[in-house]
């Protein structure tokens, strides 16, 4: 892969410049008892905005620290305790989808059927020297009824931003994929797996999934009736939800088969602390619920999911349409 153009260097290397700027004049004016409180809150929300709107653009590393900036500024502000304001986030969407699943980065990949598994192989990429912080990405789009497994990342291959858009009634498991960020968007009736994400994981407009996930950041816009499986360390935000219910990543079930995939070392690479007590799967931020107590839109649930199927589903079972069916039937049961 070659580098990127000089304009796209300079576009994010300028992003960054103006975005630590801003968050070192808003963090300024956090200590100052007589600002304008209301005023740095849209400093924060304008600034999340034009955050995941670069993310088109800026490079992985940068995003890390873009977002590592932000979080601390939202901590600070939130150990002042603030009034709650309307926070959102803009839509990454800077191209329209393509009509099939392609790589970003090179040649569409194949789709091998073979019986009722359908699996995505990355085309092969000629050796050469990538330059440094190069991020490649791969988009799996428009594809209905199919059991999507991604191979293993080898040990050469950088991780990949993906973007799962348009899938309906399909199982898709990027367990073994080496992933930095994910986008999911239009997705019904699906069921998706993914090992640990050193980034952000961003879902919109998706209806009767369930997501069953790990990463550092996680954001939800605009999605109903669907369950998450999660382990993060910071507080997962959704807004426009309704329907929505927690419970905790059930990697125990799914080491026996998923060994490496899910090992020790892929946590600490992508920054990811798996204890059981580090997981702040319960403390989600609604942000469009300004009032004091529980949001009526998302509940957390011990289990929820019947975990035998969950792995039957991804395991391949004959019936695996039947059981996705079963599994995806409990979002319709979730308390209003």
């Amino acid at each position: 892969m070659t580098s990127s153009p000089p304009d796209v260097k300079q576009a994010a290397a300028t992003f960054c410049a103006t975005f630590k700027m801003s968050c070192q004049e808003a963090t300024s004016a956090l200590a100052d008892p007589s600002s304008d409180r209301n005023a740095i809150l849209q400093t924060i929300s304008t600034l999340s905005k034009d955050l995941v709107a670069a993310t088109v653009y800026l490079p992985t590393y940068d995003q890390r620290q873009c977002n590592s900036m932000l979080k601390a500024l939202q901590d600070q502000m939130n150990t002042t305790n603030p009034p709650r304001q309307k926070f959102s986030f803009a839509s990454r969407r800077a191209q329209a989808k393509p009509a099939h699943s392609t790589v970003a980065t090179g040649s569409p990949p194949s789709l091998k059927s073979t019986g009722q598994l359908a699996t995505v192989v990355a085309p092969s990429e000629a050796p050469s020297e990538p330059p440094p912080r190069t991020t490649t990405s791969r988009t799996i789009s428009d594809v209905q009824h199919q059991r999507i497994i991604l191979p293993a990342s080898t040990t050469e291959e950088s991780s990949r931003d993906h973007e799962l858009a348009g899938l309906k009634n399909c199982v898709v498991s990027l367990l073994d994929a080496s992933v930095a960020a994910i986008h999911a968007s239009n997705l019904e009736n699906c069921l998706i797996f993914v090992g640990p994400v050193g980034g952000s994981v961003l879902i919109e407009s998706c209806r009767s999934c369930v997501f069953v996930l790990t990463c550092r950041q996680f954001r939800m816009h605009n999605t109903t009736q669907t369950t998450i499986l999660l382990q993060i360390n910071s507080h997962p935000i959704i807004e426009d939800c309704s329907g929505i219910r927690f419970a905790p990543y059930p990697r125990d079930r799914l080491l026996a088969h998923h060994s490496e995939a899910l090992s020790s070392a892929r946590y600490a690479a992508a920054s990811i602390d798996p204890a059981e007590e580090s997981n702040k799967v319960g403390s989600v931020e609604d942000f469009k619920w300004l009032r004091r107590g529980q949001s009526p839109n998302w509940c957390l649930v011990d289990g929820g999911l019947p975990g035998r199927q969950v792995v039957e589903v991804l395991a391949g079972a004959e019936d695996w349409k039947e059981k996705l069916v079963e599994t995806l039937a409990g979002n319709n049961t979730i308390v209003q």
